[in-house]
């Protein structure tokens, strides 16, 4: 699933470029579909309709995730740095590892447990 604070005539070209036979977003939610808190757009994950024990949020922007922080994952902003390989890393290593579990919980708690401790 997709699911950004950008407008819908601005992210599908991207979403559309990032799809390919492996990876697909089958639904895709927008600006529109999240919740105006304070001048921000809040992804309010209940929407998805599915369980959250199985839903991660990748995230730069903590305000985007304020309504089930549990299932975040914190991510740097990207700004045109061609060598930033974060989201790729991610997808190898800590979502390859949620895409397998019962809860995402235990694993997201020690993740960003480590992560603000510096580990």
């Amino acid at each position: 699933v997709a699911f950004t604070a950008s407008q819908k005539v601005y992210a599908d070209p991207l979403l559309n470029s990032l799809e390919t036979a492996q990876v697909k977003f089958p639904l895709r939610l927008y600006r529109e579909h999240c919740t105006s808190l304070g001048g921000s757009y809040v992804k309010d994950l209940h929407l998805l309709g599915r369980d959250l024990n199985k839903i991660a949020i990748v995230d730069n922007s903590p305000v985007c995730y304020t309504f089930q922080q549990r299932n975040a994952i914190p991510i740097v902003s990207w700004f045109s740095d061609r060598g930033d390989r974060e989201l790729p890393q991610l997808a190898d290593s800590l979502l390859r590892t949620l895409s397998s579990v019962e809860s995402v919980y235990p694993v997201l708690d020690a993740f960003n447990s480590m992560m603000a401790t510096g580990l």
